[in-house]
């Protein structure tokens, strides 16, 4: 089974959802989720910069609405000011550091897979 596969099966989905789940309150929540993970701020999540936390946490972003179903690979690379190649090469790095259980990154995508459940699950309630 695919990571792909996997987050599908983690987020709480169904397809009466989809309009719900591609709101400003979505993106920002996961930005928020990611940052805290990674212990960095949204700026520096969404800057052009090479360090490897913040990019790493910028593909896991990707991938992660990538996996919801969000969008396009360009509608999803816009978001940040990327192309659509820098989506789907976000979706191939985050899918090896999981596979592989990176040791750095995997439990932090883990937590971000889980929170961002429960932060779909509040927006069901409240929204």
């Amino acid at each position: 089974i695919s990571l792909y596969e996997q987050l599908f099966e983690q987020i709480f989905y169904t397809p009466a959802d989809d309009k719900m789940f591609k709101t400003k309150e979505t993106i920002d929540g996961l930005k928020t989720i990611i940052t805290h993970n990674f212990n960095i701020t949204i700026a520096q999540m969404e800057s052009k910069s090479s360090n490897d936390t913040y990019v790493k946490a910028r593909q896991l972003f990707f991938t992660m609405l990538y996996a919801d179903g969000y969008g396009s690979l360009k509608t999803i690379g816009s978001l940040l000011n990327k192309n659509h190649a820098t989506v789907l090469h976000s979706k191939l790095v985050i899918q090896q550091l999981y596979e592989t259980k990176d040791i750095k990154y995997y439990s932090m995508i883990n937590k971000v897979i889980e929170y961002y459940n429960f932060h779909k699950k509040l927006l069901k309630i409240f929204i």
